[in-house]
């Protein structure tokens, strides 16, 4: 037998009971009490199954199941606008490295360079799996539909004219013999249409034709809503700053939410998408002179929107009010709201950029703004510049946003609202390749809000990810870190409205991603960021390969407050998991019924802390840090709580019938590291060195709270453990799949 073996069966065999409730009725039985110190040589073939079971627990004593005899409990049936997989990962979190697979996976498979130029399905499958299966629901990814009927002999000249004849306007209006002065809108650009090559006008008749189809779907949307309610949502601009705690209440947007019919709008979207980029590759494979002209080689009204096309010189834009800007290439300047819809005006507007050097620049909504509509932008290569305010760059509000960028080395910068970001809607920030620089100053970068999706996926390059981590310029002042800090909402994070300290409007949080599958990134943030929850959010964060350094400051990495989920799920390269300023409440941190969990499959990597972090369960929450390979360094502050750890209060010996759910649920918090050679250190605050914690080595299990002390039991379970090797059973395929 060996002497993981006997660890074990002596725990077992001095098992008393002890009054810990428990969420289910199973969870009643006696609690393990772990070998204080002891060394373990065996390599655990499930390094959290064994764990858990040396706390006498399994993996179903993980995560939340809430009762309705929870008084003062804020019950998720009673928060409207959860996302679906809010509920199966708040109680069972240790599935959320498969729930984000299902998210990486297909960004690996669909944004790959070299996939983008011989398949038109990339961008279809990205909204699918990022977007619309995560935020409607009903769809399953087999084919947008998009099937046009072509006129053969003036394919565009007609699709054109259909546009017009089915959108409420004839093409021709005559009255007593005489016809009007607008009597035939598209006469004055047949000269246009038919100077384009014949190939390009059949490709462009066909995009417009299936654009018109997928316009119809978005407009049908909003069938119940007036206009006036739209326009009154839609003018609501600061849902970031406001939410959070539920300092504002906004009633236009509650109305919306139940007259607007979000399949329909999510249907129009894959089609539009669909459409793109099977447009895109057909465009790029016609000669070169197919695709010659300079200047603009037309523009053409529609009840939809204006039709641009604008040849590869390269030139100056104002794309507003347009339902399609097709350009064929060129260092272009693009200004005003391109790729930005707005309501029933402008229910659906696309941009498809074949090339060049291009900028972007834009005050307001822009770049992927899906407004009440559906907006999207393709830009298919070269070294871009994007510059926005508020809503840009791959942002929905009772819409889908998408920015989508397949070549090139990128700068993003934006205020506020982008980057990937949704409020009830979606927001997709998509980016194939090149070494990438993104900033804002808050609310993005896979930011889900109220009711939203937002995700930010880039397929490779050395990509910088910031946003603005000091007040004094973000603003965003947040009293957690002496309002010296920003609470930046970025980041793979999914945050609600907290209405219950204001006037009881509680909405969900949304789902909140940032997705990167190669490369060695930098991220930088303040609070409230990098994989973080709050109030029923889901914020995620999924790392491929590379050497990764992350720096954020309080309520990150991992992290989150309020019935949340906040993940980091890390699978290669040597990393550095930093917390600055007042650097606490992080690196797998719970606060409230939080489910936090990071996970690092291989490298040498170093988390540093000042304060509570490190597998830290507070106010009965879930904290897993696990490491699974390498010679990694740990740091915290001498005397404070965490390195696997759960907080100790008098709730939870004696909880009160106000609050009984106290009673009835577990804190878990554990730093788990399989192989290598690692240290574990104490900074003094006083000197700030650093010097070795005696406590905590190569091989030892510890239990905090200690088994035999006055706080062992109740519920709190934290434990460390240092073995020699070990998998994750969750993890396994998804490893074994990826290159």
């Amino acid at each position: 037998m060996t002497r993981a073996c006997l660890a074990c069966l002596l725990a077992l065999l001095l098992m008393p009971a002890t009054p810990g409730g428990a969420q289910e009725e199973r969870r009643g039985r006696a609690e393990a009490v772990p070998l204080l110190g002891a060394v373990v040589f065996a390599e655990p073939d499930d390094l959290l199954g064994e764990a858990l079971s040396r706390l006498g627990l399994d993996r179903d004593d993980l995560g939340y199941r809430p009762r309705g005899s929870w008084t003062r409990y804020p019950l998720p049936e009673r928060i409207p606008h959860r996302n679906a997989a809010f509920d199966d990962l708040f109680a069972r979190p240790h599935l959320v490295p498969r729930f984000l697979h299902g998210m990486a996976d297909p960004v690996r498979e669909h944004l790959d360079p070299a996939r983008l130029v011989e398949s038109d399905a990339g961008l279809y499958q990205l909204a699918y799996y990022l977007a619309v299966e995560k935020f409607a629901g009903g769809f399953r990814n087999y084919s947008a539909n998009n099937q046009p009927e072509l006129d053969g002999a003036a394919p565009l000249a007609e699709a054109l004219a259909r546009i017009w004849r089915e959108n409420g306007a004839a093409t021709r209006r005559v009255a007593f013999g005489k016809a009007g002065a607008d009597a035939e809108p598209l006469a004055a650009h047949a000269a246009a249409i038919a100077a384009l090559d014949p190939a390009l006008r059949e490709i462009l008749a066909t995009l417009l034709l299936n654009l018109h189809d997928a316009a119809g779907w978005v407009r049908l949307a909003f069938r119940r809503a007036d206009r006036d309610l739209v326009e009154r949502a839609l003018a609501i601009d600061d849902l970031g700053e406001t939410q959070g705690d539920g300092q504002v209440y906004y009633p236009a947007l509650d109305d919306l939410a139940r007259a607007w019919d979000a399949p329909s709008l999510c249907y129009g979207a894959l089609k539009a998408a669909q459409a793109l980029d099977t447009a895109r590759l057909s465009l790029l494979a016609l000669p070169a002179s197919a695709r010659a002209g300079r200047g603009i080689l037309l523009d053409v009204p529609t009840p939809l929107g204006r039709v641009v096309v604008s040849g590869a010189d390269g030139a100056e834009h104002d794309a507003a009010g347009c339902l399609l800007w097709l350009d064929l290439g060129g260092d272009d300047t693009w200004r005003g709201p391109v790729a930005a819809s707005r309501g029933p005006a402008l229910p659906l507007s696309v941009c498809l950029d074949l090339g060049g050097k291009d900028r972007y620049h834009a005050d307001g909504a822009a770049q992927g703004a899906g407004l009440a509509g559906v907006g999207i932008l393709v830009d298919a290569a070269g070294d871009d510049e994007y510059r926005a305010g508020k809503r840009a760059q791959g942002c929905g509000q009772f819409g889908i946003g998408i920015l989508a960028d397949l070549g090139g080395g990128d700068d993003y910068r934006c205020d506020s609202s982008g980057q990937g970001c949704g409020y009830f809607g979606c927001g997709l920030l998509l980016d194939a390749d090149g070494d990438d620089e993104r900033y804002l100053l808050g609310e993005g970068q896979g930011f889900g809000g109220v009711g939203g999706v937002g995700v930010l996926a880039d397929w490779g390059g050395n990509d910088r990810y910031e946003a603005e981590p000091y007040a004094a310029v973000a603003g965003r002042a947040d009293y957690h870190s002496d309002f010296a800090v920003a609470g930046s909402s970025a980041q793979g994070c999914g945050m609600g409205r907290r209405g219950d300290g204001t006037d009881g409007h509680a909405w969900a949080g949304g789902l909140g991603a940032l997705i990167d599958i190669h490369g060695r990134d930098r991220y930088r943030s303040g609070n409230w960021s990098l994989g973080c929850g709050y109030w029923y959010g889901i914020g995620l964060v999924y790392e491929g390969d590379g050497d990764d350094l992350y720096e954020s400051v309080y309520f990150t990495q991992a992290s989150g407050a309020h019935y949340c989920i906040g993940a980091i799920v890390d699978e290669g390269g040597d990393d550095t998991h930093r917390l600055f300023e007042n650097a606490g409440a992080g690196l797998a941190f719970g606060w409230d019924y939080t489910d936090a969990l990071l996970l690092d499959a291989a490298g040498d990597d170093v988390y540093e802390a000042k304060i509570i972090s490190l597998g830290l369960a507070e106010i009965r929450s879930n904290a897993l840090l696990i490491d699974l390979g390498g010679d990694d360094l740990y740091r915290l502050d001498a005397g404070q709580l965490g390195l696997g750890a759960s907080d100790t209060i008098d709730r939870y010996r004696r909880p009160p019938a106000t609050a009984p759910y106290y009673g009835e649920t577990l804190s878990v918090g554990l730093l788990l590291d399989a192989g290598g050679e690692d240290r574990y250190e104490r900074r003094d605050p006083d000197s700030g060195r650093f010097a070795p914690d005696s406590l905590l080595a190569e091989g030892v299990w510890r239990c905090l709270p200690a088994p035999g002390t006055d706080d062992w039991g109740f519920g709190n379970h934290g434990a460390f453990w240092d073995c020699q090797g070990g998998r994750l059973p969750e993890l396994d395929p998804y490893l074994e799949a990826s290159p």
